[in-house]
């Protein structure tokens, strides 16, 4: 009985690496999704004579996109469109930028659509890029299908060693 203990902490063992190394990429490319929203604000403020540019519709999971907010949270310009008008953010995100000088969501505009944001204040401005997660989700479903296929090899391979070895015989 001890050794099929033995087994099974082996299996419970792989089972927590491998979500531990899951759970750590996953993180790791969500986070990465906001280098470029973060990368577009900092020119949009070098550089507000660029924006408007072309219309992109958000619900398209298209390119990156960089609205201007005014203080109250209206959209005065900017390339994030759905349903054929500037995107509207949450209030909060807005605010928080505001009141911390930036913020860094989720967003989520509609079902299925999912935008990494970042918001940074500019004087009576709040200045927004996102970039759809389409890419990075994807990524994250091939790694846990990379992950569960390592981690079902992992465990044939100690069920082999298991019925192998005859550790699954009971001894008194």
């Amino acid at each position: 009985m001890r050794s099929l203990i033995r087994w099974l902490a082996v299996v419970a063992v792989l089972t927590l690496v491998c979500g531990a190394v899951y759970v750590t990429l996953q993180q790791l490319g969500r986070q990465s999704a906001n280098d470029r929203p973060g990368e577009l604000v900092a020119f949009a403020l070098q550089h507000p004579d660029v924006l408007p540019g072309p219309h992109l519709d958000l619900a398209q999971d298209g390119p990156p996109f960089v609205n201007v907010y005014a203080a109250d949270g209206t959209p005065l310009s900017g390339t994030g469109f759905l349903n054929g008008r500037l995107a509207r953010l949450p209030r909060g995100v807005l605010d928080e930028a505001r009141t911390n000088g930036m913020d860094t969501v989720t967003w989520q505009p509609q079902e299925g659509v999912r935008y990494a944001v970042t918001a940074r204040s500019a004087e009576d401005r709040v200045i927004v890029a996102g970039q759809s997660l389409k890419a990075t989700e994807v990524r994250a479903g091939q790694t846990l299908a990379y992950l569960a296929a390592g981690w079902l090899g992992s465990v044939l391979v100690v069920a082999a060693a298991f019925l192998l070895t005859g550790a699954w015989r009971f001894r008194n």
